[in-house]
């Protein structure tokens, strides 16, 4: 260590920069703005983006469809807890959301159609499937209206291209 070294360590000792300071406030640390960004980050509480902020329970993602929609259309709770959790921050919070979900589907769960059962028999009726197959097979192709329409490159487009990426450079 140098003479200047030594002389820079005394005079940083016995003036030290406002951030470095052991007795400053909070604010004035120097990694202040970063701990607070991590820390807001890092708070199992939500997302506390001011578009979602309640003001009566703290920082929680707004509900999307609300609570007068859920009495209407129960089953779109579980899509709002599902938006919720894909909108946290925080792993536990998603966790947390998830499980809400799947408590409201499990609630709101419409309850099993009754299926009369019928009489089995042997035979099968394959012209109803052919009925079946035909129309499953109708409905899976797309008409020649919605198919994409790819139009073939000239020669001289083709050639034009190869020519602008042999001209490229970085």
């Amino acid at each position: 260590m140098d003479p200047f070294d030594a002389a820079w360590l005394v005079i940083k000792e016995m003036m030290p920069a406002f951030q470095d300071d052991p007795n400053a406030a909070e604010e004035d640390m120097r990694h202040y703005q970063t701990m607070q960004s991590m820390l807001d980050t890092y708070t199992p509480r939500g997302n506390t983006n001011p578009a979602y902020i309640q003001e009566s329970s703290g920082a929680k993602p707004l509900p999307f469809f609300g609570e007068a929609y859920y009495q209407h259309s129960p089953f779109t709770e579980a899509f709002d807890f599902d938006f919720q959790a894909d909108n946290a921050r925080n792993p536990a919070d998603a966790r947390r959301f998830r499980e809400m979900a799947e408590a409201s589907r499990a609630r709101n769960a419409p309850p099993a159609p009754e299926v009369p059962v019928e009489a089995e028999s042997d035979e099968i009726d394959f012209d109803e499937l052919g009925r079946f197959l035909a129309e499953a097979h109708r409905r899976s192709v797309a008409p020649l209206s919605y198919r994409r329409k790819v139009k073939p490159l000239s020669d001289f487009e083709v050639q034009r291209d190869l020519n602008r990426l042999r001209r490229f450079r970085r």
